[in-house]
């Protein structure tokens, strides 16, 4: 299968945002989309992203897909749920926009163009190996994109945000940086799992001025399954104060990052690893690198560059915060990513690899 290309311009992201930033989920509405999770993630970012006019969701589907996920989506728009005679209508509104599936050639393109962000509410499980149409279009236009962890899709993602948060060390105050063994106090080291869920923890007190920590994980996995990368910090009573996950694609992902903005009083920061599926794992461990963030920034660096991976739908309304929060930042490795990504993945380039 050749991969699938948008046609048209190229690299289209805006250069200046005027308004609110597009957010958009497109696509045909089917269940393995995720659109049932799309009414409580407007409902979670309506105070602080909607009704600040800060971001406008933009649905496409066809009506009557839509509709059938009414017991677990309201479908409410500015808080008034919508019958379904008014739905067939498709109503739209300053928060949330919808629009027809299929479009005109030319539509779909202006759709495309006008777009901030891509987000794919996609079931993991679904489309763990699967691509998406959509999701080339967006990334060979250089469009910021959510997408879900632990898929090839994620990876797409994952893996330009490794290397920036790589190069993090040269943009914070480096305090500390150390190596914890991962423990399994269930599994013997380089055994065989069977197939269900297999945990190691590894854990270390919080340096007093640190803001900031990169976790990373060094690990022998095999190649097929994922990777869930959990981080807890404790305050001084043991308390969980904040939890993080980040699910990856076990195979692309030899050493997953992952950035921790710290809560203040914080004092241990623990990383708990799921192993998923069948793994032969040898001895491993966490990187634990705490930084201090300049007293002339104000804002926390951001947690990826073109994109980010959720692990649960749970924890979108945080990433989009993030995104709308660093958008320019977003946007300009987008694009760089774009041209990358183009290349390799232009057809014309299989062609001549398959001849």
């Amino acid at each position: 299968t050749l991969p699938h290309i948008a046609v048209g311009d190229h690299v289209t992201g805006k250069n200046e945002v005027t308004g609110p930033l597009r957010v958009a989920c497109l696509g045909g509405g089917r269940s393995e989309k995720g659109f049932s999770h799309l009414q409580a993630i407007i409902d979670e970012t309506r105070d602080d992203l909607l009704s600040t006019g800060r971001i406008q969701f933009v649905v496409q589907s066809k009506p009557m897909r839509l509709w059938r996920h009414r017991p677990r989506m309201a479908f409410r728009t500015g808080g008034q749920p919508i019958s379904k005679a008014r739905f067939s209508s498709l109503p739209s509104n300053d928060e949330v926009v919808f629009c027809r599936h299929p479009l005109p050639t030319d539509a779909y393109r202006r759709l495309l163009t006008d777009l901030d962000l891509g987000l794919f509410l996609y079931d993991r499980e679904s489309y763990q190996n699967r691509c998406s149409g959509v999701l080339t279009e967006l990334l060979v236009l250089g469009k910021v994109v959510i997408v879900p962890g632990g898929t090839w899709l994620g990876s797409q993602v994952d893996l330009p945000n490794y290397d920036y948060l790589s190069s993090l060390v040269s943009q914070l105050s480096l305090i500390s940086t150390a190596r914890v063994p991962i423990t399994e106090p269930n599994l013997s080291v380089s055994s065989k799992a069977e197939i269900g869920e297999h945990h190691g923890t590894a854990g270390i007190c919080v340096p007093r001025n640190a803001t900031t920590a990169s976790v990373k994980l060094h690990a022998v996995a095999n190649g097929i399954d994922p990777v869930r990368l959990q981080t807890r910090q404790l305050n001084s009573a043991g308390k969980t104060v904040r939890e993080q996950v980040h699910l990856v694609f076990g195979g692309e992902s030899a050493a997953p990052q992952q950035l921790v903005h710290l809560i203040p009083g914080t004092a241990r920061l623990v990383c708990d690893c799921t192993f998923l599926g069948r793994q032969l794992r040898v001895a491993g461990d966490v990187k634990f690198v705490f930084f201090q963030q300049p007293s002339s920034t104000h804002r926390t660096p951001p947690l990826g560059c073109a994109g980010l991976s959720f692990a649960n739908h749970a924890s979108i309304p945080q990433l989009l915060r993030d995104v709308v929060t660093h958008f320019e930042h977003y946007q300009q490795h987008a694009q760089q990513l774009a041209r990358r990504w183009r290349q390799v993945h232009d057809p014309l380039t299989t062609l001549r690899l398959l001849t």
